[in-house]
């Protein structure tokens, strides 16, 4: 049985004071605004928060202390690198934060640690084996080890919740989660892609469960149905509309939920609901009902061509987030050379000239980049002997997890979609170098 809400509530938001000083400093460390040799700092920082919090409760501490002696004091389990490469610098997303939550909920432990014999293998495969080892009966699917480097968030302990109720057997429709889901998507739920979400689970469950396709699945999670969003129940019938429309090419997902959130839920994380008005949006009766995909193409169409020439939209310009840009003379297959660029994009007009030009609806991220959630940047290249540059990609950078979230090309296309070789080849290659230069983690496919 999971710990009482309010119960929980208190341990997180106790064990999130305590580790803000040091989680801060992890972050500064790996966004290059504070040099590496700080990195110890941060260490002790974070360990004397985890000895601070498990000393107020006796139980927590006895667990803490059997962890800690069977494990070694010197364990490399008490890392403070990002385990999960998408999370990034996170807070939580260290196999030390995930002893602490091992220790925290010694309550549901079914096993003693004393028995777990660790393997070789790397903090994150040792964490997944110890967890299995500590709370499930049952085998519990590869996904759902990120429940454990989520740290302290709401969402987080709900998920290490669901990674217990798993374990011990029970199906995933008993628990609390917040979407609808039959037995069929149960089912899949628990065979879902190991490198996907949770959330992501969930949707894979649902659309198969409805006759999806795994390629219009992945296609699901790579969009904006990779979070949950308000009023589930209207979101089940956009997954029925896709998977009774199979021609529907699959780089248009993005662009359609994009399209149906503006219209009918606005700008639903910066406005709170309403409920004597609902949702501050252009179209907050939008249903799918009577829809067919061709009138769809052409609202979406429409929609992109209103974005792109709105002259009455406010032209708002933001600071750069602080990472580097790139810039890389190379030579393609056929020999001649390229400079490569990747360079950030902060005003609303140049996203509003992205988008033109790309033919997306890059421009709607113009929120999210002025309140910081966001970075924009565009990849492009330019041949040494010609005048014209070409912009090739457009990538999208979560600053809060300092992860690449989203890359597209023309119309909305992904980088698997656009072709393997030549140009896109080289394009990847340098997207990953540059990812690497800046410690960006990779949470979407390349």
């Amino acid at each position: 049985m999971s710990a009482p809400m309010s119960d929980a509530s208190t341990i997180r938001e106790r064990a999130l004071a305590l580790n803000h000083e040091a989680d801060q400093l992890i972050r500064a460390i790996y966004e290059n605004r504070t040099a590496w040799a700080a990195l110890q700092e941060a260490n002790q920082k974070k360990l004397r928060s985890a000895y601070i919090l498990v000393r107020e409760q006796e139980a927590t501490n006895i667990a803490w202390i059997r962890l800690l002696n069977h494990l070694g004091y010197g364990t490399p389990l008490l890392s403070i690198e990002p385990a999960i490469a998408s999370f990034g610098p996170n807070a939580g997303n260290t196999s030390l934060d995930a002893l602490l939550l091992f220790a925290l909920r010694q309550e549901q432990w079914i096993r003693n640690p004393e028995d777990w014999l660790p393997e070789s293998g790397d903090n994150i495969t040792q964490i997944t084996e110890l967890a299995q080892h500590l709370f499930a009966r049952y085998s519990v699917p590869g996904f759902m080890k990120q429940a454990w480097f989520e740290g302290f968030s709401p969402e987080g302990w709900q998920h290490q919740n669901w990674y217990i109720h798993i374990g011990q057997g029970q199906n995933i429709r008993r628990a609390e989660i917040p979407l609808p889901l039959t037995e069929k998507a149960a089912h899949h739920f628990l065979f879902a892609p190991e490198q996907g979400t949770i959330t992501g689970a969930l949707r894979w469950g649902q659309v198969l469960a409805l006759g999806g396709s795994e390629a219009l699945a992945s296609a699901i999670i790579e969009s904006s149905l990779s979070e949950i969003l308000p009023e589930e129940e209207f979101w089940y019938s956009v997954l029925h509309f896709f998977v009774n429309n199979p021609q529907l090419p699959l780089h248009w997902v993005g662009p359609i939920v994009d399209f149906i959130l503006a219209q009918k839920f606005g700008d639903w994380k910066a406005t709170p609901y309403d409920p004597r008005i609902g949702y501050d949006a252009p179209e907050p009766t939008f249903t799918m009902k009577g829809r067919t995909l061709n009138a769809l193409y052409r609202r979406v169409e429409e929609w992109h061509e209103q974005l792109a020439r709105d002259s009455k939209r406010p032209r708002n310009a933001w600071k750069p987030c602080g990472i580097a840009p790139f810039q890389v003379e190379e030579k393609d297959e056929f020999g001649a050379e390229n400079i490569w660029l990747i360079t950030e994009l902060s005003s609303s007009q140049a996203l509003m000239d992205e988008g033109r030009e790309m033919r997306h609806c890059v421009f709607r991220y113009a929120a999210n980049c002025i309140n910081g959630q966001t970075a924009i940047w565009s990849l492009r290249v330019k041949p040494v002997k010609a005048s014209r540059t070409r912009r090739l990609l457009t990538i999208e950078v979560n600053l809060q997890r300092h992860a690449i979230v989203q890359v597209r090309g023309r119309c909305n296309l992904t980088l698997g979609g656009l072709g393997r070789g030549g140009r896109w080849k080289t394009a990847g290659t340098l997207l990953r170098r540059w990812a690497q230069e800046q410690h960006l983690s990779i949470g979407c496919g390349l």
